[in-house]
């Protein structure tokens, strides 16, 4: 086959719905590509729309990708195989420690500049400062929920997260599980959509 049809035929594989399992899955596409034979792994790797989506499952992570350096390569080789094109980028999850917020803090700070949209299901406490992400100047549509925090640990945070202040793309935003929109600090008059659940 002609590898611009296989290229196709790859980018079908691709799971429907993300947020249900990691991207790093090794049975799952495009990850799966990379294991059946030598010119499957260089097509895929060279194939940017298998690698526009990551979704990152704080949970059934290995416990390797804790680890700042084996994060920061796997985030550099996933930047080099989408080429130049915007990420989705979804992070869900709770752990324990500083594990956690070190990864959420790592993977926002590599990837911030090329997300074009961004889910986060998170615990509160894990969002990073924002002295620690260059900005989100692709930015254009976030989804957010604390599904690991309380209503009342909610209510009594005082400081509003600053980190998508300076999104000047930004244009939809959507809250769930009551995620008040008085728990960020957003450009508001820019949105053309808002949705709160």
């Amino acid at each position: 086959l002609p590898t611009e049809i296989t290229s196709e035929i790859f980018m079908h594989c691709l799971p429907c719905s993300l947020f249900e399992a990691s991207s790093l899955q090794p049975s799952r596409a495009p990850m799966l590509l990379l294991h059946v034979c030598r010119s499957w792994r260089s097509l895929a790797i060279s194939t940017p729309g298998l690698w526009v989506e990551l979704c990152l499952l704080l949970r059934p992570l290995p416990k390797t990708l804790f680890d700042p350096e084996t994060l920061d390569q796997l985030l550099s080789d996933w930047l080099e195989c989408a080429g130049a094109r915007p990420l989705s980028l979804i992070l869900k999850g709770f752990t324990e420690g500083e594990e956690g917020r070190r990864l959420i803090s790592t993977a926002l700070n590599r990837l911030a500049t090329r997300i074009q949209t961004l889910h986060l299901a998170i615990n509160i406490d894990d969002f990073p400062d924002s002295e620690q992400i260059p900005g989100f100047p692709l930015l254009r549509n976030l989804q957010l929920s604390f599904p690991f925090n309380q209503p009342t640990e909610l209510s009594a945070r005082e400081n509003p997260i600053q980190i998508f202040n300076a999104a000047s793309g930004l244009r939809g935003i959507h809250l769930y599980l009551q995620t008040s929109p008085t728990l960020l600090a957003i450009p508001w008059e820019q949105l053309t959509e808002f949705t709160g659940e």
